[in-house]
């Protein structure tokens, strides 16, 4: 079976979904005009980190890791929001949340790993979680704040640490959801106006989670999925080739919630 993936570089591919489910494609980074509320959202900020040297592809079939599973027997995917300050290792060319390891790490300049420090308000990490519940809630997602016992399981960090500069998130665009144990990364949480809530950050982790299950940025300030998003709602729009991410559809419109009821299910 085969996917049509434009990379973030520009370059089209045919691959196969099974061969993107090792690290899950290119990854996207959101930058610091990412909006946290509407008059931050009209700030013309150039999406950081999405020239040629960091484009990243698919692994290779002998690196994949947690293969796409569960919607044929009713499982939902679950989502470990980690507000805990993990420490992240680097591998080449997987997203691994069961083992703490991300091609992400080397995407940032941290070879050898980093140490993300915790995110401590209790009231909003509170509220962070009944934001992504209400978005999320006709698809099969399950939220929880505690590491699971057992995968597979994404991993969406939060963290106050500044991993780089220029950019407050970052995940693997993973078309298909093929690695249901990607991690995706939310950093520089806290620091005033670009952050200044619990529904901002709750709208970072939404857009970062919607790359990891497959959706690419969408032209639109009310749909999550467009890069200086000023809504929160996952729709019908238009890929903004503005603002490249990738995309893992043919023609030039996103149908999200399709995609999402494809790539996790819709709530039983």
């Amino acid at each position: 079976m085969s996917n049509l993936l434009t990379s973030a570089c520009g370059t089209v591919l045919w691959t196969t979904l099974l061969s993107l489910a090792g690290c899950g494609g290119p990854l996207e980074e959101f930058p610091d005009e990412w909006a946290a509320t509407a008059e931050t959202a009209v700030e013309d900020g150039v999406l950081e980190g999405l020239e040629a040297e960091d484009c990243v592809l698919p692994a290779a079939a002998s690196e994949l890791g947690t293969l796409h599973q569960g919607l044929a027997d009713g499982t939902p995917q679950v989502v470990y929001v980690n507000f805990d300050g993990p420490s992240i290792a680097h591998c080449n060319g997987c997203s691994d949340a069961q083992g703490n390891r991300s091609l992400v790490m080397g995407h940032l300049g941290h070879p050898n790993g980093f140490n993300f420090q915790p995110y401590t308000h209790a009231a909003r990490k509170a509220a962070i979680l009944n934001f992504l519940q209400t978005w999320f809630a006709p698809y099969h997602v399950t939220f929880t704040t505690s590491r699971p016992a057992a995968g597979p399981y994404t991993t969406v960090v939060v963290s106050p640490s500044q991993p780089t500069t220029g950019s407050r998130g970052i995940a693997p665009l993973d078309c298909g959801n093929m690695n249901r144990d990607d991690i995706a990364f939310v950093y520089r949480v806290g620091d005033g106006r670009r952050f200044p809530n619990a529904q901002s950050i709750a709208k970072a982790v939404a857009h970062e989670l919607g790359l990891s299950f497959g959706l690419a940025h969408v032209k639109g300030t009310s749909q999550i999925m467009h890069y200086a998003s000023a809504g929160a709602r996952f729709g019908v729009a238009a890929y903004d080739t503005a603002h490249p991410s990738g995309k893992c559809f043919g023609g030039n419109t996103q149908d999200a919630p399709a995609l999402l009821r494809a790539n996790v299910g819709a709530q039983p």
